[in-house]
């Protein structure tokens, strides 16, 4: 075998094993983005409850309570997409019932029809006023 020969054979092999790790970092970005975004859009979830029911205790208002939540939700970069606010909690605590939604900022998935509802996380939560 000539030196030549043995040359493009390492060159093939190298360029393999780059790409490869690349496309697995891809991957693993895009996954981590999702992860990510779930775990932000349960914590934007429980924050913005949290807000909306302290509001919703002290002024009994359901739509005052649901733009506290909104603010919240939207500082941490989510969007209230349900709401529900009550006092039929034990001993007649206030109540409030939230779903938030953030989308993952991926590189590819959200571009590709099948995948696109992977980058929707959705968290809901209850939380009652104390």
């Amino acid at each position: 075998m000539k030196e030549a020969e043995r040359g493009g054979i390492v060159t093939g092999w190298l360029l393999k094993i780059v790409f490869g790790i690349a496309l697995s970092g891809v991957a693993l970005f895009e996954a981590g983005a999702v992860i990510v975004a779930t775990v932000q859009a349960d914590n934007a979830a429980r924050s913005a409850a949290q807000e909306a029911v302290a509001t919703y205790a002290h002024a009994h208002d359901a739509d005052a309570a649901r733009a506290a939540a909104e603010k919240q939700a939207a500082q941490e970069g989510a969007v209230v997409i349900a709401f529900s606010a009550d006092a039929s909690g034990a001993g007649g605590q206030s109540r409030v019932t939230l779903t938030v939604e953030r989308r993952a900022k991926t590189l590819f998935i959200h571009k590709i029809g099948p995948l696109k509802r992977f980058t929707r996380a959705r968290a809901t939560t209850t939380a009652y006023s104390v």
